[in-house]
């Protein structure tokens, strides 16, 4: 009986003693964090090129208003919210003619460009972009 008590005490000792599995361990306390952080750079990732297609689509707009294909700024941003919402469903958009100058603002909530939603504060932050044009005579 004393030699299985012995025989069992110096297998607990070896095991203990032993590091072949400590990478495992090791790699099962980081992966969560290298996940989360991954997540919040695909989020932040898709959040600057979805804003910068939507300032391609402002640009156009503004720019078929400047020369007068749309007559006004609800036509302008009709056009927009049409090309926008496959982007983001809950966008609102506005445009001005004030002194010959088209302003042109679209506001998308951030939870509507991201793919994961892990930063908590992406439920509650806006995406703008504002872009200015002469209207051409």
């Amino acid at each position: 009986m004393s030699s299985r008590v012995f025989s069992l005490k110096s297998r607990l000792r070896g095991f203990l003693r032993d590091d072949k599995g400590s990478f495992t361990i090791e790699a099962l306390f980081w992966l969560p964090i290298f996940v989360v952080v991954l997540s919040m750079c695909a989020d932040t990732a898709l959040i600057y090129a979805k804003q910068s297609q939507v300032l391609r689509v402002v640009q156009d707009a503004n720019r078929q208003f400047a020369v007068g294909k749309f007559a006004d700024g609800p036509a302008t941003v009709a056009y927009i919210l049409g090309v926008v919402r496959a982007t983001s469903p809950n966008a609102t958009a506005t445009s001005v003619l004030d002194n010959g100058i088209i302003t042109t603002t679209v506001t998308m909530p951030a939870r509507d460009l991201v793919a994961t939603g892990v930063i908590p504060m992406m439920r509650t932050m806006n995406v703008r972009v504002v872009l200015q044009q002469m209207k051409e005579i």
